[in-house]
């Protein structure tokens, strides 16, 4: 009993800690630069790992300057909306392969002319592959999972072929833009996406992406180290990192979730923390 009391009690004591730093970060950004929108303390308190993605951008880009995001592994575009309501002055071109949820993102954008989708997943090379489509389009994957993620009760559905072009055949034009996000979410396929993007990432300010330190896909190892080092070729160097191995042990599943800015981009703004 009084084990669980003391798990009970870090749990919370935890939880308070992150609302507190994430609400004290908010009100900072806020005093500095007065275009963040107002009027998200009871959503940071809801969700907190949520609203983080977007005060940690806070700190290196202001609402005020013109944003291109690129949007890899959009899923429905929930992620893409919110970012738009942090950061209104933003145009999107966004890729998202798993049909479902490329309807539920076209939909959600219906009307946009500065949201671009493509049906395509992007890699190391063009061609086509099998997509495994999992009930919750969120985990649906290029990559099949390893026996190591049984525990996390994910629900596969039928494959289907999708096509694959590398991120630098579109040659996205970043000029017209003073900040260029990248953001990536591709369920293990990290490491061929960017391989095929390497002209892109020397235009991109700011990455923003889910990695492993673990395997979690048959055949392929942790993405972490791996990306970083294609991140250091193109100026980028991992400044903040959002450790995410929720409820599962370490060995099983460990990740984070990584904010990598180009060095003129910290020199410009206060409060850069590691």
């Amino acid at each position: 009993m009084l084990n669980w009391f003391a798990r009970k009690a870090l749990h919370y004591g935890h939880a308070l800690e992150i609302r507190g730093l994430l609400l004290t970060e908010y009100f900072r950004l806020r005093r500095r630069d007065p275009s963040i929108p107002g009027g998200l303390t009871r959503r940071i308190w809801r969700e907190p790992s949520y609203m983080e993605d977007f005060l940690n951008l806070g700190r290196f880009v202001s609402p005020r300057e013109k944003i291109l995001l690129i949007d890899l592994g959009g899923n429905v575009g929930k992620w893409a909306s919110e970012f738009v309501a942090f950061f209104p002055n933003t145009d999107i071109v966004a890729f998202e392969p798993d049909p479902r949820a490329h309807a539920r993102y076209a939909a959600r954008f219906q009307g946009r002319p500065n949201v671009t989708l493509h049906q395509v997943a992007v890699s190391s090379k063009p061609g086509q592959a099998t997509f495994h489509m999992a009930e919750n389009p969120v985990y649906s994957s290029l990559e099949a999972y390893a026996d190591t993620q049984a525990d996390r009760g994910i629900e596969m559905g039928t494959d289907c072929t999708v096509a694959l072009r590398t991120l630098d055949s579109f040659g996205i034009d970043t000029v017209a833009h003073d900040v260029t996000v990248l953001k990536i979410d591709v369920q293990g396929h990290e490491v061929e996406a960017l391989t095929g993007a390497a002209e892109t990432l020397r235009k991109v300010d700011i990455l923003i992406g889910e990695l492993s330190f673990a395997s979690e896909y048959e055949g392929t190892e942790p993405s972490f180290a791996r990306v970083c080092s294609l991140l250091q070729v193109a100026g980028l160097h991992p400044a903040i990192s959002d450790l995410r191995p929720p409820t599962r042990p370490p060995c099983l599943r460990a990740g984070c979730r990584v904010c990598s800015p180009q060095p003129s981009r910290p020199a410009l703004r206060v409060g850069l923390t590691a």
